[in-house]
């Protein structure tokens, strides 16, 4: 069995541990095989109920394991028959496929209504009064009884839905344009 390469299909194996049972499992198999042995990943997602390998080739692995151990699986193997069901779940597959990708937009819609019902939206109109965050001085930090705000400021102009162009209370524009997520309400 040396000089092929193996497939072995590991439940739940992140990182160090796909490599410490790649090397077991040649050790197992032989001598000169550690390094033909090949981890694949096999995790079925919660949301899908489906694997990464079946949703690629139809059907579950074969584990080294039940070749070795002579499982019901492999002792009433059927050529014919499993011909057959590999071609049927090969058919079925499309409609898999299309299952996983409808219940993944439907979580992905539900995870953006989610977000969305939690972000406030800051709108600001001309005229109002808003303070921008102070820029850090020379030597990197803020004093400890320093206001982390600095202003305050009046929105000139609505650049883009959430940008806005400031100008200071003496009418003298600031040189850059401000996102509403770092800007405050002002009140007076």
């Amino acid at each position: 069995m040396t000089g092929g390469v193996f497939a072995v299909i590991s439940h739940g194996c992140p990182g160090a541990r796909c490599k410490e049972t790649a090397r077991t499992a040649g050790r197992y198999l032989g001598s000169g095989t550690s390094d033909s042995v090949v981890v694949v990943p096999n995790n079925p997602k919660s949301d899908q109920r489906r694997n990464p390998f079946s949703l690629v080739y139809g059907s579950n692995t074969l584990l080294l394991v039940e070749i070795q151990a002579d499982t019901a699986r492999v002792t009433y193997y059927d050529e014919l028959a499993n011909e057959q069901c590999l071609r049927l779940n090969l058919d079925l597959l499309v409609g898999k496929r299309a299952i996983v990708v409808d219940t993944m937009a439907k979580y992905k819609k539900k995870e953006a209504a989610d977000y969305n019902k939690m972000v406030r939206s800051r709108q600001f109109l001309v005229g109002d009064l808003v303070l921008r965050p102070r820029q850090t001085s020379a030597h990197g930090k803020l004093g400890k009884l320093e206001s982390p705000w600095k202003g305050p400021y009046i929105i000139q102009r609505i650049v883009g839905p959430v940008t806005y162009e400031l100008e200071i209370l003496e009418g003298r524009q600031v040189p850059s344009s401000w996102n509403a997520c770092h800007l405050r309400k002002y009140y007076v």
